[in-house]
């Protein structure tokens, strides 16, 4: 993959469509040497969905409370 050979290892996908969480999960599979993340990610729904899928970050137009907590309880494991 072309981002790889130039040195980028991190992708985010957006949640705008039905297939973001299918996207998700073929990019996982298909390029495991990259961190894949879920973009515009507005709910815990959406949230729990990316991460369910495989994604290693969440990036959220806005903050949410409940969306930090997912995110701290499913990824972030101290």
């Amino acid at each position: 993959m072309k981002l790889i050979e130039g040195g980028i290892k991190i992708e985010e996908i957006t949640f705008r469509t039905e297939c973001a969480a299918e996207a998700i999960k073929l990019a996982v599979k298909e390029f495991p040497k990259m961190e894949i993340g879920a973009g515009k990610v507005i709910n815990i729904t959406q949230c729990k969905k990316a991460i369910e899928s495989g994604a290693k970050f969440i990036v959220s137009p806005r903050f949410s409370e409940n969306v930090a907590i997912i995110c701290k309880e499913r990824i972030f494991k101290y």
